[in-house]
C-alpha cells in the first residue's frame, strides 16, 4: 500500500511537470515552462537530456532549434551532443566563427575528440 500511495502522491505533486502538446510549442514556451517549474519548486527540474535533444531536433524553425540546444547546453554543459548540433547548424549557415567556437568547446570537454579536432582544422583552413 505504501508504494502506490507514494507514487500517486508524487504524481499529484509534479502533475504539471509535463507540458501538454510540448512538441508543438515554441522553444521559448518550453524553456519558460521548465524555468518556471524549477522556480516554483526552488530546485532545478530540467527535462531529461533525450527529451531536450528530441524537442530541439524536431523544430521546423532553425532558430527554435538553436534556442533549445543552448538550453540543453546550459543544463548539460558536459554533453557533446548539443555542441555538435549547434556547430553543424552554424556551419550550414556559414557562421564559421560560431562553429569554430563550438568545436573549441567540445575539445575543452573532450580533449581527444577526433571529429572536433578534424572539423576545427578543416574550418580554419577554409
Amino acid at each position: 500500500v505504501t508504494i502506490p500511495s507514494l507514487y500517486n502522491g508524487l504524481l499529484h505533486v509534479f502533475d504539471n511537470f509535463y507540458l501538454d502538446g510540448m512538441k508543438y510549442r515554441s522553444a521559448d514556451t518550453i524553456i519558460n515552462h521548465f524555468n518556471s517549474f524549477s522556480s516554483n519548486y526552488k530546485a532545478d527540474f530540467t527535462p531529461l537530456e533525450p527529451m531536450i535533444n528530441w524537442l530541439a531536433s524536431i523544430q521546423k524553425d532553425e532558430e527554435e532549434s538553436i534556442k533549445l540546444y543552448k538550453f540543453y547546453m546550459e543544463h548539460y554543459p558536459n554533453s557533446l551532443n548539443p555542441h555538435f548540433k549547434l556547430a553543424s547548424i552554424y556551419e550550414k549557415n556559414l557562421q564559421k566563427n560560431k562553429a569554430l567556437e563550438m568545436y573549441k568547446n567540445i575539445l575543452k570537454i573532450d580533449t581527444s575528440n577526433i571529429e572536433a579536432s578534424e572539423k576545427l582544422i578543416e574550418l580554419k583552413s577554409n
